[in-house]
């Protein structure tokens, strides 16, 4: 029966949000094909149409400017590491091509004379192919270097077309550095005019506040002239746009990330160069499904051609398979080049350094909320490295231990005893290939100490694992209890790779890139189409989005994340692939509430954080008098608790310290997050303090009033 609030009254009593319809495919407004999609408003006279920034034609590259110029710390910074990179690039390609043809490499090393030196031997009778040393007179660097004519003259080929394929490509970089100066010129006029922002002050200044002076300006200014107001979410979307589909592709296992390598087995696959090729096919390239950046084209949309557009995007995909075929060479040299010249200083002064760990590509897309900006995520993730780092760590072979410490054993006393007869004598270093020799030496030293475990180590992996999942939002439920087993750390390694491996992926990716688009991504073009016709919404003002980065918890929420009809079963899609998995619906809209505290959300999602509250206050309630069990409260388990600041708060709760309350949560703003830590690592924090425990609850309570305020 209706209220008087538009509400309806079921199931005793239960109050449920208004019934709106969801589209399972586009809008059936057709789009703005101009200003990407909904439909046009007319501007009230006040609005400044005069304004330089009045109706931005691409505003999906606009706001990725305003951010990225706001990340990037203003005009100055951004140009020169852009200039810089142009001279690193054109530095890589002058020097390894000085070392490969203008060096005499016989010369350096002593195996014939220079012809510098030739007159002065035949003048002293000396026979050629003696030690030059042995005269007095040493091998310099002017000696080996062979003049630039001769050296350009002898040029070969193959060197000659990778520098012509090279030069072609630094023109397009500075073509490219010249645009980015005109547009981040553009950049920097509007910041100072409509934002009131100079470069100074931007370090200073949270993107949350900059965010808060874009959407005030969108009102005087009228950079989108389909709606009059913007709201957060409108901005993130626009600037997310492709990054929603690949995190909801990859969610779903749309996109084939997998690889089989003999001895290896199934392994992630997600190099920049293959993640590159995705987003050109897929929405930069010309013909691809996406149009004007923020719209798709229309043939995508309907059913009955799915089967025609699914064998163009094949050919589309075999096309591009085929160039990365074609300059595979080319890159690959690049790619060894650059990564010899990046890392050789730092293996040599590190050793150790190939031995540490990063979050994998792969990871940073599974791991990545809906409509979750690139330094918000580095925030996240960050914070999980040194956990994860030591839960990694704590998982070690005894063989390889035992054999670890007797190698660096016999590795470090021969080192030793090298070091303390060069200082002794530092004509040792004549000798030959002796740094050669302390070289080696230092990286099996160095290699053997990474194996070898920390003796006061705790092996504690639930505890750990528990604090890395608070922080990454992720934890299959083949994880409970498990996090001392091999198969759940091989399946973290995937997300939390040694950096060696990223390395060799990065390398070899030229390589295997061409193979995985053609055989694999090539196999998967109809359920491309089929996902982009599904999961794509047409919103005013913004255009064609994925409908996961909507974060309706109606239309793409999980009943079993979320029990007890947090989410009404017949507002729920058929089939299972249409719900986000691991919860990241619910997470997604959370967590972006928490990072943009004003943003005001539909009513179905006031509606939903509601309801978790009032799951809360039972399970409070429950707790306290003893009816309850702390296991089996599965809102509980996905929302206590929330991350390092909140397990400040319980600190603070529980042991007599500073009670934070409503008012101390929203001091924290923009950068307040949510983590959620599943319920069977939370016992451990609580036992014994079940008074605190009602307390902190209540203290939650208020917290999730904040939210939906």
């Amino acid at each position: 029966m209706a209220t008087a609030g538009g509400y309806h009254t079921i199931n005793g009593g239960e109050d449920r949000p208004p019934v709106h319809d969801y589209p399972s495919g586009p809008s059936a407004v057709p789009p703005d094909h101009h200003h990407g999609g909904g439909i046009s408003f007319s501007m009230p006279a006040e609005h400044n149409r005069s304004s330089k920034f009045h109706h931005v034609a691409d505003l999906d590259k606009f706001f990725t400017r305003v951010y990225r110029y706001h990340q990037g710390n203003g005009f100055f910074c951004m140009m020169l590491q852009e200039c810089l990179e142009l001279v690193q690039f054109a530095y890589v390609v002058i020097f390894s091509t000085f070392l490969l043809e203008c060096v005499d490499y016989d010369i350096l090393f002593a195996n014939k004379i220079p012809e510098s030196w030739r007159e002065w031997w035949e003048r002293n009778n000396i026979t050629f192919g003696f030690n030059s040393t042995t005269y007095g007179q040493k091998v310099t660097l002017s000696d080996a270097v062979i003049p630039t004519a001769q050296c350009v003259h002898n040029f070969r080929p193959g060197v000659i077309l990778l520098i012509i394929v090279a030069a072609a490509f630094w023109l397009f970089r500075l073509a490219k550095v010249f645009s980015h100066f005109l547009s981040y010129s553009e950049t920097r006029r509007f910041y100072r005019i409509a934002l009131k922002i100079e470069d100074y002050e931007l370090v200073n200044l949270t993107w949350h506040e900059v965010l808060q002076r874009l959407l005030s300006a969108q009102k005087v200014h009228q950079m989108c002239i389909h709606k009059s107001e913007l709201t957060e979410l409108d901005i993130y979307h626009r600037i997310l746009r492709v990054e929603n589909y690949l995190v909801s592709m990859i969610n779903k296992q749309t996109l084939p990330v997998t690889l089989f390598t003999p001895f290896i087995g199934r392994s992630t696959f997600l190099s920049k160069s293959y993640l590159y090729n995705l987003e050109f096919i897929l929405f930069r390239g010309i013909g691809s499904p996406f149009e004007h950046n923020w719209q798709l084209r229309e043939e995508y949309k309907v059913y009955g051609r799915r089967a025609e557009v699914a064998a163009q995007l094949r050919r589309r995909i075999a096309w591009t398979a085929l160039v990365n075929f074609i300059f595979c060479p080319v890159v690959l040299v690049w790619r060894i080049l650059y990564a010899f010249f990046d890392y050789a200083d730092i293996i040599k002064r590190d050793p150790g350094t190939l031995g540490s760990r990063r979050w994998s590509n792969y990871a940073r897309l599974n791991l990545r909320h809906f409509n979750e900006l690139e330094h918000e995520l580095n925030a996240r993730l960050n914070r999980a490295y040194k956990p994860a780092t030591m839960y990694m760590n704590i998982f070690t072979s005894p063989l390889v231990t035992i054999l670890a410490k007797n190698v660096a054993f016999i590795a470090g006393s021969l080192l030793a005893v090298l070091i303390f007869c060069t200082v002794l004598d530092e004509d040792v270093l004549k000798v030959s290939h002796m740094l050669t020799t302390l070289t080696v030496l230092g990286v099996i030293v160095a290699g053997c100490r990474a194996c070898i475990p920390d003796e006061h180590a705790v092996f504690l992996p639930e505890n750990l694992l528990s604090i890395v999942i608070s922080e990454i939002h992720y934890a299959p439920e083949t994880w409970k209890g498990r996090a001392h087993t091999t198969d759940v750390r091989t399946e973290f390694a995937g997300l939390f790779q040694y950096r060696f491996s990223h390395i060799c992926e990065e390398l070899f990716s030229p390589v295997v890139t061409p193979f995985i688009l053609y055989f694999c991504l090539r196999e998967q073009s109809l359920a491309i189409v089929d996902f982009f016709r599904n999961f794509t919404v047409d919103l005013v003002g913004v255009g064609d989005v994925c409908s996961f980065a909507e974060m309706d918890v109606r239309k793409h929420g999980d009943p079993e994340w979320t029990p007890d009809s947090l989410v009404e079963p017949d507002r729920i899609l058929d089939s299972e692939r249409n719900r986000a998995d691991q919860g990241k619906t619910e997470l997604s809209l959370i967590h972006f509430k928490l990072m943009n505290p004003e943003w005001k959300p539909p009513a179905e999602a006031v509606w939903f954080m509601q309801k978790i509250r009032e799951q809360v206050e039972r399970g409070a309630q429950q707790m306290q008098t003893g009816e309850g069990n702390m296991q089996e409260n599965a809102v509980l388990a996905s929302l206590m608790p929330l991350g390092q600041r909140v397990q400040g708060l319980m600190c603070g709760s529980m042991f007599g310290g500073q009670d934070f309350t409503t008012g101390h949560i929203e001091g924290y703003g923009a950068y307040f997050r949510l983590c959620c830590r599943p319920l069977w690592c939370v016992p451990k924090l609580l036992t014994g303090w079940p008074v605190q425990f009602v307390r902190l609850t209540f203290e939650l309570t208020g917290l999730l009033k904040y939210l939906i305020a």
